[in-house]
């Protein structure tokens, strides 16, 4: 902070107003296909959000759920995270290989849909 803001803010009867750029919403590009929606009666937004196809430039961010195990198989330990944010582009997603530390592991996937169901696929993995 600047050392006048102070005292200009005083000077002025309160702190300088800004004008906010009229931002668009993520939602913009899908207007035609919600109005059409809304227009033939559809009006529950788990079906619109259904309706509505990624486009070029969406994105969407990874909800990461690592389970820490004991030597029995039972889980000791759930943390989530955060993980990358993806845009969708003119290609597909791709997967790239790494390496881990010797082990056993639970690799999963669990995707839900928009309508809250989850499909949840899992395999172990033994890592030399």
């Amino acid at each position: 902070m600047h050392t006048k803001t102070v005292s200009r803010a005083l000077k002025r009867d309160g702190a300088p107003h800004k004008m906010r750029k009229k931002r668009g919403s993520k939602l913009d590009p899908h207007k035609a296909t919600v109005d059409r929606l809304l227009s033939e009666g559809v009006w529950n937004a788990v079906v619109i959000l259904r309706e509505i196809i990624p486009l070029v430039g969406d994105t969407f961010t990874v909800l990461e759920k690592w389970m820490d195990m004991d030597e029995h198989g039972k889980v000791v330990k759930v943390t989530m995270q955060e993980g990358d944010t993806l845009t969708f582009g003119e290609q597909p997603f791709k997967w790239e290989e790494l390496d881990a530390a010797p082990g056993e592991y639970i690799v999963g996937f669990i995707v839900e849909d928009l309508d809250g169901n989850s499909f949840p696929v899992y395999t172990q993995v033994t890592v030399k």
